[in-house]
């Protein structure tokens, strides 16, 4: 019985950890991939422990996020089932193993990578610590905090590998973040509408209408697109590679629209489900990936 309670325990503790949510942590990759860093082996090595080092320091901000609206997820369908609200791990453990995980990343960020990625760390647990415990509330705001969010993973990627970050690059991080946070909202204000829960945690979705919500979408979507097309036409004036680069733009293009039509139909609820699972986003995604990784390798 015993025994049976540790491992109980366990799969509780993982799944408050949300490993399917690391997807995002990929992020830092995304500076070394765009200056064509990340097939050496020294800067791919460095990636993959910044990799990790995003993934503990996330999986603490899902559990205190977890803890904090423990209520209203007990009383949401799907939400219900995570391990701290239907009771599979206790707050205060998941609070304590939280703690641990910030504490070693810190650590071994500032041994591994110095300074500059220690307080950029600190910068996102900080950044998302202040969301869950606050800003959560504040209408809009909250939107811009979870962007930077995204942003935060890949500047720390940048500065990891000491991969200088474009302009451009930083504008389709952030167009695209918005993007995937206003599509998100908008599929919650979808679910609300239809099946209102009895506790409203995000009392900031009670002031979006829908049409806002679209209008913020659908500027993400072109300043995202208009920003990675700019780029292209920078780097085709003086690259041999133009053409690949210009050819991955219609794939990326794709897959905003397709994404587009996702939140439309109140689906982008939870964006990593959606790029895993959605097959016209995975042939989108891996298209742009190898075209793009193909004039990364060509580059002179």
């Amino acid at each position: 019985m015993s025994s049976q309670v540790h491992t109980r325990a366990r799969g509780g503790l993982l799944s408050a950890l949300r490993p399917r949510q690391w997807l995002k942590n990929a992020l830092v990759a995304a500076a070394p991939l765009a200056g064509g860093e990340i097939f050496q082996w020294a800067v791919a090595g460095r990636v993959l422990v910044l990799f990790v080092l995003l993934c503990a320091v996330s999986a603490a901000g899902y559990v205190l996020n977890d803890v904090r609206d423990i209520e209203y997820d007990r009383a949401h369908p799907d939400k219900r089932h995570r391990a701290i609200a239907s009771g599979a791990i206790s707050p205060t453990t998941a609070l304590g193993f939280a703690a641990l995980l910030v504490a070693s990343a810190l650590f071994c960020a500032q041994a591994m990578f110095g300074v500059a990625v220690t307080a950029l760390l600190a910068a996102y647990i900080v950044t998302t610590a202040s969301y869950s415990l606050w800003l959560k509330s504040v209408p809009g705001v909250e939107m811009v905090v979870l962007s930077a969010g995204f942003l935060l993973r890949a500047v720390i990627g940048g500065s990891g590998t000491g991969t200088v970050v474009s302009g451009w690059f930083l504008v389709v991080i952030c167009a695209s973040a918005l993007l995937v946070v206003s599509g998100k909202r908008s599929s919650e204000l979808s679910r609300e509408v239809e099946s209102p829960t009895s506790t409203h945690a995000r009392s900031a979705l009670n002031s979006y209408s829908p049409s806002y919500l679209r209008s913020v979408t659908v500027m993400s979507a072109l300043v995202a697109v208009a920003g990675y097309a700019t780029w292209v036409l920078l780097v085709g004036a003086h690259r041999n590679e133009s053409l690949l680069v210009t050819c991955s733009l219609a794939p990326l293009a794709l897959a905003y629209l397709r994404y587009a039509r996702i939140i439309r139909h109140a689906g982008a609820e939870a964006p990593e489900v959606v790029l895993l699972r959605d097959r016209t986003m995975v042939v989108c995604g891996v298209t742009w990936a190898v075209l793009f990784a193909a004039a990364v390798v060509m580059s002179p």
